[in-house]
């Protein structure tokens, strides 16, 4: 689809503090005044052709409406497929509800989008080197996209490391580090990259090539960079003409980490930092979304909404997409399943309102989890767990302890590590085995009636 236009320039923009540059001066990935987040506005004269449908690979098939780079990396990203969701459109009693299935993308994540635009930026701004201070898919994408361009990759993995991401890593011939700065001379990416906001952008445009009108997109948020990109490309849609109105973007966290949920409630600006968070699905366990201004922007000038879900709903949410789409996909992307139940049932959305939810990435690229959640399936049978677990469980059922007390215990009789300790203690939280209770001066874990029971079955094995 086409439409008239005579030359676009391009523009780097500070929403916060009105700061602005032209594209051809430079290369920027934040304000240069007060070095908060910034984006790329275009401006065009529509007297010749604007193309939403180039001849192009990839994302850059709208290269009308993205960055002007001559090389253009690609693996073959976007043109997902929009499922018609038959089967959920039956349990939720929905006219009209679409699924974007965003794993068919290289690395089986939104991501690659995003990746195309840095690696191409990269190329043309002459670096030779990338560092990413992210180890989610977008490290993952990142790995993949720099050795497509001949690039190298230094990934951080030093919070919330992902086993699965590093792995990709790894094989695609990237670098893992533990760093806090940045590197000089390097192409220093974090998500609030206003490249990856282009990439991910294209979503938009795809929707819109295939729906035409959209009434509401259901997107699960972590930084808040995909819910901001794509009210960003429906916002380009409409400057130019090809919409008429805005769908309602909606943003879907974990109740247990919901720093945008809360400051939409109370009608703030800027996120809520959570201090304690957590959550199964990994990819949305983030204190301090970095483009949560732009978020809760793009939420209120859609007119959507925020909403927060329960791990066990997400559980149940991604075994639905399984079951009634064949869709395995990760825990992010079943929040929004979770979502869309919370918000039919407080009357946020219409049964006959055009619904598409955001599956952002691949199930299988979390082995771990589904291997948690095999374990959370059945609450009526014994939970597998190991023997590190157990001693853990036979501590706290004689008393309860500290996380530390019971590392060091655990550390003279056994030699085993901080980390460990702390990985199986979440494991038992989420098995509903033992509970976290946080006190002004101290944490202390309890064992649950279910934590009893298991230690009374296993030893009596």
């Amino acid at each position: 689809m086409s439409m008239g236009f005579k030359e676009k320039r391009l523009y780097y923009k500070c929403d916060k503090c009105g700061w602005s540059k032209n594209f051809i001066k430079g290369f920027y990935t934040s304000c240069e005044v007060c070095n908060e987040a910034i984006s790329l506005e275009y401006n065009i004269d529509l007297n010749n052709t604007l193309n939403l449908s180039g001849k192009s690979a990839g994302v850059w098939r709208y290269s009308s409406l993205l960055p002007d780079f001559s090389q253009k990396t690609t693996l073959g990203e976007g043109g997902t497929f929009l499922s018609k969701a038959k089967r959920l459109r039956q349990v939720f009693k929905l006219k009209n509800l679409f699924i974007k299935d965003e794993r068919t993308n290289p690395t089986g994540a939104f991501t690659d989008r995003g990746a195309a635009l840095v690696a191409a930026a990269a190329l043309h701004y002459g670096f030779r080197e990338l560092w990413s201070f992210t180890g989610g898919d977008i490290a993952a994408s990142l790995a993949a996209y720099a050795a497509a361009s001949g690039l190298k990759l230094t990934v951080n993995f030093e919070d919330h490391p992902q086993i699965e991401k590093l792995y990709q890593v790894v094989f695609f011939g990237g670098e893992v580090r533990r760093f806090k700065k940045a590197k000089a001379g390097a192409y220093n990416v974090t998500p609030k990259d206003p490249f990856l906001v282009e990439g991910y952008k294209t979503i938009a445009f795809e929707l819109f090539e295939d729906l035409s009108e959209v009434d509401v997109v259901v997107i699960p948020v972590g930084h808040g960079v995909l819910a901001f990109s794509v009210w960003k490309g429906f916002n380009e849609l409409k400057r130019f003409g090809f919409i008429e109105k805005l769908p309602r973007i909606v943003g879907v966290q974990a109740s247990g980490c919901k720093p945008i949920v809360d400051a939409f409630e109370m009608g703030l600006e800027k996120p809520v930092e959570c201090k304690e968070c957590y959550t199964i699905a990994r990819e949305l366990l983030v204190k301090y979304p970095l483009r949560g201004k732009d978020v809760l922007k793009a939420l209120r000038d859609s007119r959507g909404y925020a909403v927060a879900v329960d791990d066990a709903d997400i559980v149940d949410s991604l075994r639905m997409l399984a079951k009634y789409e064949g869709l395995l996909v990760e825990t992010a992307s079943a929040a929004v399943v979770a979502g869309l139940k919370k918000l039919l049932e407080e009357k946020i959305v219409d049964r006959d309102e055009v619904v598409v939810l955001i599956a952002t990435g691949a199930g299988i690229k979390h082995p771990q989890t589904l291997l948690r959640i095999l374990e959370m399936d059945d609450r009526k049978t014994l939970p597998h767990i190991g023997k590190t677990s157990l001693r853990i469980l036979s501590l706290l059922s004689e008393n309860e302890s500290h996380g530390y007390a019971i590392w060091r215990w655990l550390a003279e009789k056994y030699n085993i590590s901080k980390p460990a300790v702390y990985y199986h203690l979440k494991r038992l939280e989420e098995l509903g085995l033992i509970r976290k209770l946080s006190f002004p001066d101290r944490k202390i874990y309890v064992i649950t009636e279910k934590g009893l029971k298991v230690v009374k079955k296993l030893k009596s094995r």
